[in-house]
């Protein structure tokens, strides 16, 4: 598969600064990219994009970075693979739907909606299969909804199709992290919800077409912006007990009689789990004697 990288992966609050912080994060974040690269996939380096990225964004980042970072750049540019890419044909007609919204976003500078435009509409003439790693910034392709202390992140864009004449309609997926690859419905939903393949006892059940922009991925549960699943369970953050967990609230008032509770505290997923994930994290003291089975549910 083919990887091409969003420019906004090596963008600094402010130009030609950069925080310690911000650093952190810039690693962490290009160590996710290498990390999907190196299952197999190779970045996509042509011409002008390829140009534009390196000397605009990609060396002054180099310029004013940590080792660590420098390292991980180094790392992306050695798994990128020089390639021709077809022409367009001459007036072909083609529909592209879901990069102005990520490329014609201002902190981006000028330019970038055309190059991206184009180079992702010639590797679509390849028909080969396509990702496109990308940073997520509040406004452009994510969107908060807050209720107290509890946030839902929303992802905004999680695919782009593009369709030129004569040829079949390609899909290319908006990655993030490894984790959107291993856990496909990710790509939409939230990274840290437990999946079936994950072994979870008490997984987040994706809906069937959870691709689709009919399907809304979320609604208010007990005055929270919530995840919600095929089962009709609402998936929240947690206000208070560090975050490692989900409050889950059970819609099901069969589930809800066989568990002995409506809502459930449940392990995340994250890079290093507190507990297995899936599993319950922890029962409120004056709802232990409530709790009838920790059997679980499946998403079959």
């Amino acid at each position: 598969m083919k990887v091409i990288l969003d420019p906004a992966l090596f963008l600094t609050d402010v130009p030609g600064h950069l925080t310690a912080e911000e650093d952190a994060k810039l690693v962490q974040l290009h160590g996710d990219a290498v990390r999907v690269c190196r299952q197999g996939h190779s970045v996509v380096a042509v011409g002008d994009y390829w140009k534009k990225l390196q000397q605009e964004l990609v060396w002054p980042l180099e310029r004013i970075g940590s080792q660590r970072l420098k390292a991980g750049l180094s790392a992306l540019r050695d798994l990128a693979k020089p390639q021709t890419l077809p022409a367009i044909p001459p007036h072909s007609r083609k529909k592209v739907w879901g990069i102005k919204q990520l490329f014609e976003w201002p902190k981006l500078g000028s330019n970038w909606l055309e190059i991206m435009e184009s180079l992702l509409v010639r590797c679509a003439l390849l028909e080969e299969p396509l990702m496109i790693l990308v940073r997520n910034f509040e406004g452009r392709n994510q969107r908060t909804h807050a209720a107290g202390r509890c946030n839902l992140i929303e992802k905004t864009r999680w695919r782009i199709r593009i369709q030129v004449t004569g040829t079949p309609p390609c899909i290319i997926p908006c990655i993030r992290s490894p984790r959107n690859l291993s856990v496909e419905w990710t790509q939409r939903f939230d990274e840290r919800l437990p999946a079936q393949v994950d072994k979870a006892r008490f997984p987040f059940c994706p809906p069937a077409k959870w691709w689709g922009r009919d399907v809304k991925p979320f609604r208010t549960m007990e005055s929270k912006p919530a995840w919600e699943d095929a089962r009709g369970n609402g998936w929240a953050r947690p206000a208070t007990g560090g975050g490692r967990h989900w409050d889950v609230y059970i819609s099901d008032p069969n589930l809800t009689e066989t568990i002995g509770l409506n809502q459930l505290n449940i392990v995340q997923w994250e890079v290093t789990p507190e507990g297995k994930v899936g599993d319950i994290h922890h029962v409120p003291t004056e709802k232990q004697g409530r709790l009838a089975s920790i059997a679980g549910w499946s998403c079959d």
